[in-house]
């Protein structure tokens, strides 16, 4: 069990992205398996079919070196 849940938004004060996440960043992903898509759908960018981006919210970062970052794996929500 995660203590997290897939697609939360963390605001995270680290050079790297922590294991089970993503940047924000507007990155495409493929669809796969994953929940992440369920959730978030291709509102961000993508095909719908084989591929879906992440928000990019690298310009509302409040402090230079601190990142959104979106749970890729967890807990489902609900």
């Amino acid at each position: 069990m995660y203590p997290w849940l897939t697609g939360e938004l963390l605001l995270l004060p680290y050079y790297f992205v922590p294991q089970d996440f993503d940047a924000c960043s507007g990155q495409v992903l493929a669809i796969g398996d994953g929940v992440l898509f369920e959730l978030i759908g291709n509102q961000f960018g993508g095909d719908g079919t084989s591929h879906f981006a992440l928000p990019d919210l690298r310009e509302h970062e409040p402090v230079k070196h601190v990142k959104y970052c979106i749970a890729t794996t967890g807990t489902p929500p609900v």
